[in-house]
C-alpha cells in the first residue's frame, strides 16, 4: 500500500498503487474475446492494461471567481517497459495536482510518484507545497527535484466552450540517487476527452494512451545511464482542469455531457 498517498486522501483524488498490478480476466474487442491476457502459464510482454479511478468529491479547483485558470489542474504520467521476465519489468507512474482548498490550506501543489525499476528496486516520492513551504517524502534520501514543465499549448473548441491543453509535458523526478526524466510529446488526435460537472462548472480531462515519450533514468552515484529510450506504446498522459462553462441548474433536469 502506498502510505504517503493515503495521508493526503481527499485532497488529491488519485493513488499510484496499481500500475504494476497483474490482471486476469476477459477482454472483448470487436466481438473477439481475448482471455487471460496478463496472467498466463508463461508471462510475456504482449498485453498490458491501463486503468485509473477517481473517487470522492474533491477535484482540482480554482479560487472563487477564477474558474477556468489552467494552472489549477492535474496531470497523470505513465510509462512501462514490458519484459517476458516479470522480475525485470519497469513501470513508472506519477501525478501532479494544484487546487484551491479554502481556509486554512488555500492553494496546494502536490506531486506523487512511484518508480519500479524492477522487482527489487522501488522508489517512492511525494511533494506538497503549501504557504510557499515544500514538504516531501521519499524512501531514497531527499527529493531534490519534482516538477512538471508544460508547453506547446493548443486550444480545443466545441459546443461547450474552449479548453487549453499542453501537447508537451516533461516530468522530472530527482532523489538522492536517481534522476528520472519523462518527456511526453503528444498530438491532439491522441486524446480522449472526459467531461463531468464540477460545482456547476465543467471539469475537462484529456487522456491519451500510446503517446510518444522519451525516458531517461540515471543512477547518480556512478553516473550510470540505466535507460535512455523512446517509448510509444505503453505510455499514458493526462491533463485536466475546470473550464469556465455554466450549466443549467433547474431542479430535475438532466444534462447529457457525452
Amino acid at each position: 500500500m502506498e502510505k504517503p498517498d493515503e495521508h493526503f486522501k481527499g485532497i488529491i483524488q488519485w493513488n499510484t498503487y496499481s500500475h504494476s498490478s497483474q490482471v486476469s480476466g476477459l477482454l472483448t474487442y470487436q466481438s473477439n474475446s481475448i482471455q487471460n491476457t496478463i496472467i498466463q502459464t508463461i508471462h510475456d510482454k504482449r498485453y498490458r492494461f491501463y486503468c485509473d479511478m477517481n473517487w470522492g468529491t474533491n477535484l482540482p479547483d480554482a479560487p472563487p471567481h477564477d474558474n477556468g485558470d489552467k494552472r489549477y489542474a492535474w496531470g497523470w504520467y505513465y510509462v512501462n517497459i514490458p519484459s517476458n521476465n516479470i522480475q525485470n519489468e519497469l513501470s513508472i507512474i506519477a501525478g501532479s495536482g494544484r487546487t484551491y482548498a479554502n481556509f486554512p490550506l488555500y492553494t496546494l501543489d502536490a506531486l506523487f510518484g512511484d518508480i519500479r525499476l524492477n522487482s527489487t528496486h522501488h522508489i517512492e516520492l511525494t511533494q506538497i507545497v503549501a504557504y510557499s513551504e515544500t514538504f516531501y517524502y521519499t524512501n531514497d534520501g531527499k527529493v531534490l527535484q519534482f516538477k512538471v514543465d508544460r508547453s506547446e499549448w493548443t486550444t480545443v473548441k466545441d459546443s461547450l466552450g474552449e479548453a487549453d491543453i499542453p501537447l508537451r509535458q516533461v516530468l522530472t523526478m530527482e532523489t538522492t540517487n536517481y534522476l528520472v526524466v519523462m518527456d511526453f510529446k503528444s498530438k491532439w488526435t491522441d486524446y480522449n476527452r472526459l467531461i463531468f460537472p464540477l460545482k456547476a462548472k465543467l471539469f475537462s480531462d484529456f487522456e491519451a494512451l500510446g503517446v510518444s515519450s522519451h525516458l531517461k533514468i540515471v543512477y547518480k552515484p556512478t553516473n550510470q545511464i540505466l535507460y535512455d529510450v523512446d517509448i510509444s506504446t505503453t505510455t499514458g498522459l493526462e491533463f485536466g482542469y475546470g473550464i469556465d462553462v455554466n450549466f443549467p441548474t433547474r431542479r430535475g433536469s438532466k444534462i447529457n455531457l457525452l
